[in-house]
């Protein structure tokens, strides 16, 4: 406590010297250092800094007070606070009129010491530890969502065109013997049954059935619904379905942009008449392990 108090006297020393550098530069340093209550003197006090402090805080208080009128005013805590606020800022107003006026007025001082106004502004609170940016999940992201059929065959269905790449010709996400569907004729998601069942349409035409769907929905084919109301699309559109290993990328071929070779079905689809179906299948996105 000493040092502090010796170190106090010392830079008001330092004022009443009139040191080159102006005091209100170093403010935050003298106020972090002022741990005292001590009402301002005259022969000490920095009158620019006392004037900069006022303005700051009629400024804060015209801000409450917009903030505050914005509000419910019906509630008595809440008239009784604007009210308060309102005066604290007319004594303010009152201060800064008087400060502007002239240097050394002692009715300034006392209104100032009234109302707590420093000739620094007070210490900054310390910041509390940074937030981690980025995902909160530290899984690789995946360029699909998986969907599963009503028998438990995992679809996969691309998310975007260079996503489609990925799913449609990376071994790590599909296997040559797997089934591979997408609308004919326009753009849209690259969809992948994950079976390697050799007569898949005859055997679970289901699992087909709901790859199609979805490949339909995730296309240009028709006008895509809102998000959660995927079960009300309606339209047609044609589905071709091939082996995985039938399925290439042409050299220097945008994103998304695939060609077909070998035995390619085509599946016709009624959205309007799926609505049962696609509701089911969007319950399980992203559910499949």
């Amino acid at each position: 406590m000493r040092w502090t108090m010796a170190l106090l006297l010392t830079m008001r020393r330092c004022v009443a010297l009139r040191a080159p550098a102006p005091l209100y530069r170093r403010r935050c340093l003298t106020a972090m250092l002022d741990t005292t209550t001590e009402p301002l003197d005259a022969a000490t006090v920095d009158w620019r800094g006392l004037r900069a402090e006022a303005a700051r805080r009629l400024d804060r208080a015209t801000k409450k007070i917009a903030k505050k009128s914005a509000k419910n005013k019906q509630l008595p805590e809440s008239v009784e606070a604007l009210k308060k606020t309102e005066a604290e800022r007319d004594r303010l107003k009152e201060l800064v009129d008087a400060l502007n006026a002239v240097d050394g007025s002692a009715e300034a001082l006392t209104l100032a010491n009234a109302l707590g106004v420093r000739d620094a502004p007070p210490p900054r609170q310390p910041r509390g530890p940074k937030k981690k940016k980025g995902p909160s999940s530290t899984a690789p992201r995946l360029p699909y969502n998986a969907f599963a059929s009503e028998s438990g065959v995992e679809i996969r269905v691309g998310r975007r065109a260079s996503d489609n790449d990925l799913l449609s010709c990376d071994f790590r996400y599909r296997d040559g013997a797997d089934w591979w569907l997408h609308a004919a004729g326009c753009p849209g998601s690259h969809v992948v049954i994950r079976s390697h069942d050799d007569n898949l349409p005859a055997n679970d035409g289901d699992a087909v059935r709901d790859a199609a769907c979805l490949a339909a929905l995730f296309s240009k084919a028709i006008a895509k619904p809102p998000p959660g109301r995927e079960h009300e699309a309606s339209g047609r559109a044609s589905v071709s379905l091939t082996r995985a290993r039938h399925v290439s990328k042409p050299p220097g071929a945008k994103p998304g942009l695939v060609a077909l070779k070998g035995d390619v079905t085509t599946i016709r689809v009624d959205l309007g008449a799926e609505g049962k179906r696609l509701k089911r299948l969007m319950a399980t996105k992203d559910v499949v392990k």
